[in-house]
């Protein structure tokens, strides 16, 4: 990576040629994606982990995407 250079989670759609449909960058530079798992409803479930969010401590993420790779909901679970 460039020094300086900006870290984004990224997650990408594609479809079954395997051509990008979409592309969704977000997150901050300690966030990291550990699974990702497709729901019923053609959209994805990222979990992950990272630091922060105002408390500087490790913290467990949880964003659902939609097909489109909208975000329709994220959750952050502080460590205690």
């Amino acid at each position: 990576m460039t020094a300086g250079a900006e870290r984004k989670l990224l997650v990408l759609g594609v479809d079954p040629a395997g051509r990008i449909t979409w592309e969704r960058r977000w997150g901050g530079e300690a966030d990291y994606a550990t699974r990702i798992v497709a729901g019923d409803d053609g959209g994805l479930v990222v979990a992950g982990s990272g630091q922060g969010r105002g408390q500087g401590r490790t913290q467990a993420l949880l964003w659902h995407l939609s097909a489109t790779g909208e975000l329709r909901a994220e959750q952050v679970f502080a460590a205690p």
